[in-house]
């Protein structure tokens, strides 16, 4: 869990959505929640004397989870160079992606109060 899903259980809207270079598609409520994941993340504060070691942990650690990322995302990219609107299927994929976090997975009755009511049809003639 991160905070953008906390301020979203706590009913702050999404905001408006965008993408940031380097960072990649968000929205306001997930990036200032990023923010505050960043201000209470240990390492970001942790000091173990020497400033290059310290200054290299830091590096190091953003360069590998940004080449995790970058691995973990590849099938994605590619799927989004096969559709006609990049744009628009990146975020339809990372708001369905956030909004099935927030909810852990659990679909709500209000997904499908778009569908129809299929008990709705007459079936008298027994077809």
């Amino acid at each position: 869990e991160d905070f953008g899903q906390t301020l979203a259980v706590w009913g702050v809207p999404s905001g408006a959505y965008f993408v940031a270079p380097i960072l990649g598609p968000s929205n306001l409520r997930d990036t200032t929640g990023r923010i505050v994941d960043m201000a209470f993340d240990p390492l970001t504060w942790i000091e173990f004397g020497l400033s290059d070691l310290d200054f290299y942990l830091v590096t190091s650690r953003t360069i590998v989870g940004a080449i995790d990322a970058r691995a973990e995302l590849e099938p994605a990219f590619q799927n989004l160079r096969t559709q006609p609107e990049p744009y628009t299927a990146l975020r339809r994929a990372y708001t369905s992606q956030r909004e099935n976090a927030i909810r852990d997975g659990i679909i709500s009755d209000d997904a499908f109060d778009d569908l129809p009511d299929f008990d709705e049809f007459d079936d008298s003639d027994g077809s």
